[in-house]
């Protein structure tokens, strides 16, 4: 092995892989919490939100631009997601006590863990060493 080659991080790498650490940890505990508390399919069809967040975490910290058809798909997400975590919304007669605070708790967690995958995206997007393409 070659005595000039070593891998030394820099201090900037090295703290965004803690922090990606980290987040990667509280996800996990977020989807395992929150398979306990709802539906795996809902537990599926919510953690799939990723992209919906990657893109407004680029639009806000990488200066990416949206355009019409991004802000479209975000705001049907948004409402897909509504309708998700309770159908009954759009009835005639919407009552709260139709939904659990362990529904809510278990979305909450699914959407905190899809908020944070994106998130991680985004500090390996910028790190100078890593990067993703998507």
């Amino acid at each position: 092995m070659n005595p000039n080659l070593r891998f030394a991080p820099s201090k900037d790498f090295v703290s965004k892989m803690v922090t990606r650490s980290i987040i990667g940890s509280f996800n996990l505990l977020c989807m395992f919490w929150a398979v306990l508390l709802i539906d795996i399919h809902t537990v599926t069809i919510l953690k799939n939100s990723t992209a919906m967040f990657t893109m407004l975490l680029s639009y806000l910290f990488l200066n990416e631009s949206v355009t019409i058809h991004k802000f479209l798909s975000f705001m049907i997400c948004i409402f897909g997601i509504i309708l998700i975590i309770d159908p009954n919304i759009l009835a005639a007669e919407f009552h709260v006590e139709g939904i659990t605070a362990t529904t809510l708790l278990g979305s909450f967690l699914m959407i905190a863990w899809s908020f944070n995958n994106a998130l991680v995206k985004i500090i390996l997007k910028k790190s100078t060493v890593i990067s993703w393409k998507f």
